[in-house]
């Protein structure tokens, strides 16, 4: 098994540069066995790299994932209202309060 990068010098996976910080996920990325575990370990971490990722990269995959959820949740909603669903079915098939559903349809303009 190959040796685990961090182990060798931890101090590199906190660096306060982004050089530093370029270095740590460049060792992560071509000698970690553990890359996948450290990055789920890492998903919540504010500091340091964790499988290869830095805390920008986690926000930023972060914040992609949450517009994807957003836009899946604003289709299935216009299908509902589409199929001609009222507001109290829909908030039941999709498991929120029927004012966050009003709001949201109003914000969204999804009423079409």
């Amino acid at each position: 098994m190959s040796a685990i990068p961090c182990k060798q010098n931890p101090e590199l996976w906190f660096a306060e540069s982004r050089i530093g910080t370029e270095f740590a996920k460049s060792l992560c990325l071509a000698s970690c066995p553990k890359l996948r575990e450290c990055a789920e370990l890492g998903e919540e971490e504010p500091h340091g790299v964790w499988g290869g990722t830095s805390p920008e990269d986690r926000h930023q995959v972060a914040t992609e994932q949450h517009a994807t959820r957003e836009r899946e949740l604003n289709d299935r909603i216009a299908e509902l209202i589409t199929e001609g669903m009222s507001v109290r079915a829909m908030a039941g098939a999709l498991g929120m309060p029927r004012r966050t559903l009003a709001d949201r349809i109003k914000r969204y303009a999804l009423a079409v």
